[in-house]
């Protein structure tokens, strides 16, 4: 499959910790395999990056036992 995905991030953390994250999972499992992170605590972020870009095959992985999707670039 071919993925063109950025994450537009704007935290204005103050004193609170953010978390922004980008998950992928099977729909008949609750098991997520992060992909992409980002946190921050007392600062101002605006982001614009890409996570996936490319051509990927899609492969199937374990966490703690549980089946997670794997992207794995070409």
């Amino acid at each position: 499959i071919y993925l063109d995905i950025y994450a537009n991030i704007t935290i204005n953390a103050g004193s609170s910790n953010y978390i922004k994250k980008v998950t992928l999972e099977y729909s008949s499992q609750s098991q997520k395999s992060t992909i992409y992170y980002y946190s921050a605590r007392n600062a101002f972020i605006d982001i614009l990056c890409p996570v996936l870009r490319g051509w990927y095959i899609q492969k199937r992985g374990y966490i703690s036992g549980n089946r997670v999707p794997v992207l794995v670039k070409l």
